[in-house]
């Protein structure tokens, strides 16, 4: 009688076993498929794909072999367990990768959104300088977000015999931005250098997700341009470029 309890409870153990490795191994394909189409998707990243393809096939011909050693060894629980587990690993990660594109689980571009707006600059010691009332700028969110990430000042003004433009990357949770000042390439002589000049600012008034606001910049140094001629100060001359530009950026977003 003893005897025939021990083999129920080992046969119920047995079964529960099964079912649970079936339940595991299912839900560990599904989402290795899911990752499998979903990193394939990301631009860059095909390599964390295939990665995960070959991680998956190695696990299923592990316990492939797992089971068949098990049945060499006449284990049937050990080989049951091992097949049913590279069985589901395999049509879970098969099934995930398919079905998450129609579920919408892929990878997508993230949402940009793009409006107008004025721009105006204000520098520092540098008397070449004519800045322009309301010069055009362009405003980009961040993605899948109504906050601007992104303004390109389009005219700033003149500054000596060119265009002054800007790149200001904008982070409205942040106190300090990128900022990058360049003159308009169409406005300088066929071999010249095109001047930059880099570095990071200070933002205040920030408002409506950084649709508006300002950012002061100090000593942004020149990345290049005709500024090697030993002169420290950001005063330019006529067959130069300030070396160092220091002033206030504002600028105004459009609504999306």
């Amino acid at each position: 009688m003893a005897d025939r309890v021990s083999q129920r409870s080992g046969s119920a153990i047995a079964r529960v076993g099964v079912w649970l490795v079936a339940l595991i191994s299912l839900l560990l394909g599904l989402w290795s498929g899911h990752e499998i189409a979903y990193e394939s998707g990301v631009p860059g990243s095909e390599l964390g794909g295939a990665s995960l393809v070959l991680g998956v096939g190695a696990v299923v011909v592990v316990l492939g072999l797992v089971g068949i050693g098990a049945l060499i060894a006449r284990s049937s629980r050990i080989a049951a367990w091992a097949f049913t587990g590279a069985g589901l690993l395999a049509v879970g990660t098969f099934g995930g990768a398919q079905m998450t594109g129609p579920l919408g689980l892929g990878y997508h571009e993230p949402l940009v959104l793009h409006a107008a707006g004025e721009a105006t600059a204000e520098l520092e010691g540098v008397a070449s300088y004519v800045a322009a009332q309301a010069g055009n700028a362009s405003c980009d969110s961040i993605g899948d977000s109504s906050d601007v990430g992104l303004v390109t000042a389009l005219n700033l003004g003149e500054l000596g015999t060119g265009t002054l433009r800007a790149i200001l990357s904008v982070n409205p949770g942040a106190a300090a931005a990128d900022l990058q000042l360049f003159i308009d390439g169409a406005d300088l002589p066929e071999g010249a250098t095109q001047p930059f000049w880099d570095g990071t600012v200070v933002l205040h008034g920030l408002a409506a997700g950084g649709a508006s606001g300002s950012a002061d910049f100090r000593n942004l140094p020149s990345a290049g341009g005709d500024i090697g001629k030993g002169t420290p100060g950001p005063a330019p001359s006529s067959g130069g470029w300030p070396a160092i530009l220091s002033g206030t950026l504002h600028w105004q977003c459009h609504a999306y």
